[in-house]
């Protein structure tokens, strides 16, 4: 656990990526390699080699609170100044297609919900007929 006024270190992609292919293709223990590098744990070099394994050179490379047009155009604040009229309207359908889809999932987390405290009072009311 963390200390307050604790410093962290914060290694480079290069770095990430030198080490893993090092302890590839030497095969060297996790702890010489720390050492080489100047590493602070072991530790790092193992969640380092397991990203790299399943995500490859991407698992390096900082994706925090860069948004994706490809996933939503809808990201962000919202759209205020428009380029044509059609970019405009295109906006405005994404966001009414949103809204419900939204309002359709609302709807079947309430039925779920009215289910379970129907199951719930199913329940009790047989326990309790049983206690009597």
């Amino acid at each position: 656990m963390a200390s307050k006024g604790q410093k962290f270190n914060c290694y480079s992609a290069e770095v990430k990526l030198a080490v893993v292919k090092e302890r590839l293709e030497t095969g060297a223990p996790y702890f010489e390699i720390a050492e080489k590098y100047n590493i602070a744990s072991q530790e790092s070099v193992l969640k380092w080699c397991k990203s790299y394994q399943l995500y490859g050179e991407d698992a390096f490379v900082d994706k925090r609170g860069k948004a994706d047009k490809s996933v939503s155009t809808l990201k962000g604040r919202p759209k205020r100044n428009f380029s044509s009229i059609d970019e405009r309207n295109n906006y405005y359908s994404l966001i009414e297609q949103r809204n419900k889809e939204l309002s359709e999932l609302k709807k079947k987390r309430s039925r779920k919900k009215k289910l379970r405290e129907a199951r719930n009072q199913i329940k009790n009311q047989i326990k309790n007929s049983k206690t009597k």
